[in-house]
């Protein structure tokens, strides 16, 4: 095998652990994690605000039975006979109105807070369902995870071997250049085909062309990296 198919070789090494190494960073699933907990954050939310109103609607409804109990009461004094003065007649009525609107006003109060409740119970509900899922699927995608991993792991493994093997047989001063030309360019070498440059698509000379069968190193003219004949 020729210097420059060597190279190339190790280029496809290279770039299958690349490939490896970023599909590993995308099955993180730490993400996946602070979405199923900013879920059940949003939920404690929803639940401890939902308590709240409850309470509320606890005490109105108390609030409403008072009044109607000081209602009922009011009303066995303006009409059983205990108050016959024209002016306490008068300001008892008028006691009486203020009360029966008090309650009417907290009755009214108590249904809109009865259907902000409702509301709220049916999104604790959608949303904890949510979450349910969101945890089952989680658990899910960390069985396949690990799975996945333990198969990337020994690919790499594998990779690295023959990888250091490849570069053992390799000059030193080829693998500074290789290793130079990769970290400037993503790429440091191009297989030849139909006559161009497989990094830039650019043509070649016919001299670069029949440089490709010897053991020397020829690159590009245009963007410099190491040329090999496409196996």
């Amino acid at each position: 095998m020729t210097l420059s198919a060597r190279l190339l070789e190790l280029e496809r090494l290279d770039q299958e652990a690349d490939r490896y190494e970023k599909e590993l960073r995308g099955l993180d699933v730490a993400g996946a994690l602070a979405q199923v907990q900013a879920e059940q954050d949003e939920v404690a939310a929803r639940v401890k605000k939902l308590k709240q109103l409850q309470e509320r609607l606890r005490q109105g409804e108390e609030d409403v039975r008072e009044l109607e109990r000081k209602t009922l009461a009011l009303d066995q004094k303006l009409y059983g006979g205990m108050v016959t003065s024209p002016t306490q007649l008068a300001a008892l009525e008028i006691e009486i109105a203020g009360v029966r609107s008090d309650k009417d006003r907290l009755e009214t109060e108590l249904l809109e807070l009865l259907d902000e409740v409702g509301l709220l119970e049916a999104g604790c509900a959608q949303q904890l369902a949510r979450v349910e899922q969101a945890q089952q699927d989680l658990k899910s995608r960390e069985h396949e995870v690990g799975e996945r991993l333990e198969v990337i792991r020994e690919n790499l493994l594998g990779l690295r071997r023959t990888r250091g093997d490849l570069v053992a047989s390799l000059p030193d001063h080829t693998v500074a250049l290789y290793t130079k030309l990769r970290a400037a360019k993503g790429s440091a070498v191009a297989a030849v085909e139909s006559g161009a440059c497989g990094g830039c698509n650019m043509g070649l000379p016919d001299h670069k062309l029949r440089a490709l069968s010897k053991e020397e190193l020829d690159r590009c003219p245009n963007c410099g990296r190491i040329l090999a004949p496409k196996p």
